[in-house]
């Protein structure tokens, strides 16, 4: 049995039981993970047989199965909300009820010129310049994905023969956005010098979520991964039609990786 799952617990932000998450023999269902409500719902347009249970917050949760080789894979979508603050949250309830395999599928900045718009970003591990992760990790443990995701990330990009669109690096999990990405006052200056730094690490990404993730997956021996695409770069703000465009390649790349879930 997940030495996770707590029979007792109810969540506080989604209206699901346990038997909502089992599936995959044992395994329970592998969930994907945006930060958009409406991102969750366009995933599940891939679900076979797909059902939502709905909560008054908006985290909606999105289940159905695929179907890869004659075999069959119990997944869900739903939102985690912005920032890590409601990762915390939602992972919580998540891994309480069973969940042992989560992929989050989000948007981010690019931070290298070298990031084209059609990539997909991969994260092998996270910056934690936020403070959600400091209530339960001293600033010195790294946050790092889990291996296995990362093979088959890898295997399902060799099989599609999407390779060479998919970067593999370090992504940089803020809490305060128009600081960090935007560099605004009153630490101005401070946030333009500490940016400046985190690219001369080749750093690939940089978002909200990804740090609360990986730590949470490596406290509680869960498998988890982060994919994104790039809507804001360095001197770039994308049209919705092409976020739209991006993001639909992205759903349909995570459905992939789902059905090849070692």
């Amino acid at each position: 049995m997940n030495k996770n799952i707590d029979l007792e617990f109810t969540p506080l932000h989604m209206n699901i039981t346990h038997k909502h998450m089992e599936g995959n023999n044992g395994r329970g269902r592998y969930i994907l993970l945006p930060g958009a409500f409406a991102r969750a719902k366009e995933i599940s347009e891939s679900f076979l047989d797909a059902k939502v249970i709905t909560h008054p917050r908006g985290h909606n949760f999105h289940y159905g199965h695929l179907k890869h080789n004659g075999k069959k894979i119990d997944v869900a979508s739903v939102s985690s909300g912005m920032g890590t603050p409601s990762v915390e949250i939602i992972l919580t309830e998540l891994i309480r009820m069973g969940a042992t395999k989560i992929i989050r599928v989000g948007t981010c900045g690019a931070m290298q010129d070298s990031i084209k718009g059609d990539d997909i970003l991969v994260a092998t591990a996270a910056i934690r310049d936020e403070h959600a992760t400091d209530a339960y990790f001293p600033k010195e443990f790294p946050s790092v994905a889990s291996f296995s995701l990362i093979s088959d990330i890898q295997q399902t990009a060799v099989e599609l023969k999407m390779f060479d669109k998919i970067k593999i690096g370090v992504f940089h999990t803020k809490s305060a956005l128009y600081a960090r990405k935007f560099e605004t006052a009153p630490k101005e200056t401070k946030n333009k010098e500490y940016m400046t730094l985190v690219r001369k690490f080749n750093t690939i990404g940089g978002e909200m979520e990804a740090s609360m993730l990986f730590m949470f997956g490596q406290y509680y021996d869960i498998d988890t991964a982060a994919l994104a695409i790039s809507v804001l770069g360095k001197d770039e703000h994308i049209e919705p039609e092409e976020e739209a465009k991006r993001t639909k390649n992205l759903i349909a790349f995570s459905i992939e990786v789902l059905k090849r879930i070692n």
